[in-house]
């Protein structure tokens, strides 16, 4: 804008922007007062102190409006601003990148009349179309740079987001790790319980399909009880076992031994006939473990074994 004025002699100016198809006073220019005002985004319609049909008419029809003298000419002579003011001489062109309107310039200089000249006019032709290149510059800058910002605004939520959900998805499947360990934990007990009948005696009831997992939690379950409790004897009642295959057998034998070298001595009480066929079969030797018929019959092979029968008939007998 002070390019504009210094070359066209003019001792004020505005630069009018159209923006969605309203026209906008954006900057203002006074030599007087050497004061320059930007960013004022007036509507054209209240600015008093402008000839609102003069700048209309150059945005309706592209040409530029050159007056020596405004209040004799018929086209604005009525325009409120002219009336009050009487401009000396006005100029006011269209600023057009590639055929599309981006704004209006209006130079007013009330020092003389014709003060702006067709040579002038020329230059401030070229001079307005390199600034409405600036303005589309400034605003596709402006754009791009609002774009980005939004953009960096919605990645930082995303990531966040992410985040967010990421770590939800990592407590979620802890949580269901801590869940499923728990129950894991809680039906290895209820499948291999091991009850304190007296302070030398355990019972280990096996229910349900034994496989070599199981078998192996069943000699661990039984250790961690003789070490707990100090048993003597263990009683392991697979009267609710179905089948019985090989590794299994191993392992009941297996534990057996093991309880040996603890001190303990193991009974299984229970034995079907279709387990017993099963065991034949694999050729399982059971020549140095106590069986029994049935828990009950353990429990008093038990009871002789630790010499608390008698203790337990002294005090029936009490009783």
């Amino acid at each position: 804008m002070r390019i504009v004025i210094e070359n066209a002699g003019a001792q004020s100016g505005s630069l009018i922007l159209q923006k969605e198809d309203v026209f906008v006073v954006e900057v203002q220019v006074s030599v007087a007062t050497d004061t320059i005002s930007v960013g004022l985004e007036s509507p054209l319609e209240a600015a008093p102190d402008l000839p609102v049909s003069v700048i209309k008419y150059v945005a309706r029809t592209g040409d530029p409006v050159v007056l020596a003298d405004p209040a004799l000419d018929d086209r604005f002579m009525s325009d409120p601003y002219i009336v009050a003011n009487h401009p000396r001489s006005i100029l006011s062109l269209a600023m057009s990148h590639q055929g599309r309107l981006i704004g209006i310039l209006y130079l007013e200089n009330n020092a003389a009349r014709d003060a702006f000249s067709e040579a002038r006019l020329e230059l401030l032709s070229l001079l307005a179309s390199l600034s409405a290149i600036a303005v589309e510059n400034a605003r596709l800058y402006s754009y791009v740079r609002r774009r980005t910002e939004e953009l960096e605004v919605m990645e930082e939520r995303l990531e966040r987001e992410l985040r967010e959900r990421e770590r939800a998805e990592a407590e979620r499947a802890a949580l269901q790790e801590e869940i499923i360990g728990v129950q894991n934990a809680r039906l290895a007990e209820l499948s291999t319980p091991i009850i304190p009948i007296t302070d030398g005696i355990m019972v280990m009831p096996l229910i349900g399909t034994m496989d070599r997992q199981r078998a192996q939690h069943v000699l661990s379950t039984a250790l961690e009880g003789v070490q707990a409790h100090r048993a003597k004897v263990v009683i392991i009642d697979i009267t609710g076992v179905k089948l019985v295959d090989a590794d299994v057998a191993s392992t009941l034998i297996g534990t057996a031994g093991a309880l040996r070298l603890l001190g303990a001595q193991s009974v299984i009480t229970g034995i079907r006939p279709e387990v017993a066929q099963t065991l034949i079969g694999l050729d399982v030797d059971f020549g140095g473990i106590v069986t029994r018929g049935n828990l009950q019959s353990g429990i008093a092979y038990a009871l002789g074994r630790t010499g608390e029968a008698r203790r337990l008939g002294l005090s029936e007998g009490r009783r």
